[in-house]
């Protein structure tokens, strides 16, 4: 049972509920009413159970003083001995719902501010915190991440800040069922407790937005900025008004490494158009020949080749297509990548864009769209993997 000392509160309701504590206080801040939940706070392995977990490390509870911010234990997350002086990404997604199935649940985030919760990096070299909602049902979607760096022995409290229309075009406002947490480093010793949500009185509107015929994202819309975001701790996203510089159009994304150097090698990197937003375009209503297009170019010129390829998603679970060709000389000019629909899944509803080979500066994307024909001489796509129906 958790006990919390308060000033100035209205009320307090406490009764333990095991994972999702119903313990919220309530205070008045210049008119605006604020609430906090307890939302876990890792005592034992009931208060783990319905984690989407993965199998590189192990859980334990400890009492260690460094650790524990509430209650009498914290957990511990350690990767498998396999994984000594190698770097490892780990992850945990801790529900958001009640665990012992009574009416208590925390997917809406209409009205949430803020997540928070506590960790004490106990091994000898830094780690990277992404934290990222997630919504589990048969498949895996997620909106945009936020990253925190704790170096070696620190202590501090991660706040993940809710972006409301990030949250609304990628899962639904009511559809995160997890806050996923990830940890990058090598031989790490991780602790984790107290797990928030911190609510305000403001609640959140759906706005109500436009899809031209054809289009699937162009960045010409406000709005449009909101409705994509990148996987992993180095790419991050904003959109560039420059009517010069975009394909079409006045905008377009540019898509870029953080604390990467110009000219510094990396790998990887994964650009997202998630489901609550993909769904509205209607694809199953598309017939007769079409081709998913968009437009791409690279910051640097270096002749070296960039594949910069779909992957066709059902956030439901079950469908997926891995889509490879198309590849792009890196030389600063826009290119266009062309594949055809009956490539995806029918019921498809997240599209990913996956980065292979090396990247040395900014990737740019624009005018996403439904195109009838291609051009002569477009290199050839084809499905290198996946499950489709």
């Amino acid at each position: 049972m958790k006990k919390r000392l308060t000033a100035l509160i209205l009320f307090c309701t406490l009764c333990a509920t095991g994972c999702a504590s119903q313990q919220e206080q309530t205070v008045s801040n210049q008119n605006e009413f604020v609430s906090e939940v307890l939302l876990n706070s890792f005592e034992d392995y009931y208060d783990c159970y319905d984690f989407h977990a993965g199998e590189k490390y192990r859980i334990d509870f400890v009492q260690d003083e460094n650790a524990v911010t509430d209650g009498k234990n914290a957990i511990k997350l350690t990767p498998d001995e396999t994984y000594e002086g190698t770097q490892v990404t780990i992850a945990m997604g801790v529900p958001l719902y009640d665990l012992n199935e009574t009416e208590n649940d925390y997917t809406d985030f209409s009205n949430l501010q803020s997540i928070t919760y506590d960790v004490y990096n106990g091994g000898e070299s830094a780690i990277s915190i992404i934290t990222t909602p997630m919504r589990k049902v048969g498949g895996f979607s997620y909106a945009g991440n936020q990253v925190t760096t704790l170096e070696a022995k620190e202590k501090a409290t991660i706040t993940y800040t809710v972006n409301h229309y990030n949250i609304f075009y990628s899962l639904g406002i009511d559809g995160t069922t997890h806050v996923n947490v990830q940890v990058k480093g090598t031989d790490m010793q991780v602790y984790v407790d107290n797990m928030r949500l911190h609510y305000t009185k403001k609640t959140f509107v759906e706005p109500d937005f436009k899809i031209d015929e054809n289009e699937i994202i162009g960045f010409e819309k406000a709005y449009q900025e909101f409705a994509i975001s990148t996987l992993g701790d180095i790419w991050k996203t904003d959109v560039v008004a420059d009517s010069r510089g975009a394909s079409e159009g006045n905008r377009y994304l540019r898509m870029y490494r953080d604390g990467y150097a110009d000219g510094v090698a990396s790998y990887g990197g994964r650009l997202v158009l998630p489901s609550n937003y993909l769904g509205n375009i209607g694809f199953e209503n598309i017939k007769g020949e079409a081709y998913i297009a968009y437009d791409y170019k690279t910051s640097w010129v270096s002749g070296t080749l960039l594949w910069a390829s779909p992957r066709f998603v059902s956030s439901e679970g079950g469908a997926y297509a891995n889509i490879k060709g198309g590849s792009m000389v890196s030389d600063g000019e826009w290119h266009t990548f062309y594949c055809p629909l009956e490539f995806a899944p029918s019921y498809f509803d997240v599209m990913e864009i996956l980065l292979s080979g090396a990247s040395y500066g900014d990737v740019y994307f624009d005018n996403f769209r439904i195109e009838r024909t291609i051009p002569e001489g477009t290199e050839s796509v084809y499905i290198a993997s996946g499950y489709t129906i």
